[in-house]
């Protein structure tokens, strides 16, 4: 899963390498939005004068200083400052990226106190809790297998073969190399597996 920075502004936080670990909702990258900051600022201190204008306005209707239309009008301003305040607050959580699981950094495309731009991709993260593998096998097997068929798969890094089972079959088959692209996994995680390992399967049929 790439991160993607939701604005723009100057890297404040990153605190997370290359292989660290994190947890569902870290924050990942945290953004200097000082801009926004300095808005959310300006937007409490006008509505704070528009609430003190509204309440001014309704102890005068109360005496007949003011009109109704003047007491609605300042109501209105309150309404707008809160808009506009809520819209900038909005704005300011986009200065974090929060982990949407946990699992562990895979790649940094930027690094602290570099600015960028919003949509502009900052760090890429797994789930490395279940992985999955992708196999392709000849498509004559498209008739033998079905999700939960069981098999061997050897990984060739660790040297060590694991229990695995389908759980997706591509129903598409690659009209040029004749294979059939499935899915699978091994039930449970292992500590030693790393994403982009190799190996063979073995099917018993």
């Amino acid at each position: 899963t790439t991160l993607s920075s939701k604005t723009k502004g100057q890297i404040r936080s990153l605190p997370f390498d290359i292989g660290d670990s994190f947890k569902k909702g870290n924050a990942l990258v945290k953004i200097g939005c000082s801009d926004t900051w300095a808005e959310i600022e300006i937007a409490k201190a006008r509505l704070n004068v528009g609430r003190v204008e509204h309440e001014s306005n309704l102890n005068l209707l109360a005496q007949g200083g003011v009109s109704k239309y003047d007491v609605e009008l300042s109501a209105a301003r309150v309404e707008e400052a809160e808009a506009v305040l809520k819209r900038y607050e909005t704005a300011a959580g986009d200065c974090a990226l929060y982990a949407p699981y946990s699992g562990k950094v895979v790649a940094l495309h930027a690094s602290r106190y570099e600015f960028v731009n919003s949509g502009q991709p900052v760090l890429e993260v797994i789930d490395d809790s279940a992985l999955e593998m992708q196999l392709y096998v000849p498509s004559g097997w498209a008739t033998k297998l079905t999700t939960n068929s069981q098999f061997k798969v050897s990984i060739e890094e660790v040297g060590k073969s694991y229990s695995a089972r389908v759980t997706r079959i591509n129903p598409r088959v690659d009209a040029g190399s004749k294979t059939l692209e499935i899915i699978a996994s091994m039930g449970k995680r292992h500590a030693e597996l790393r994403p982009g390992m190799s190996g063979n399967a073995t099917f018993d049929f």
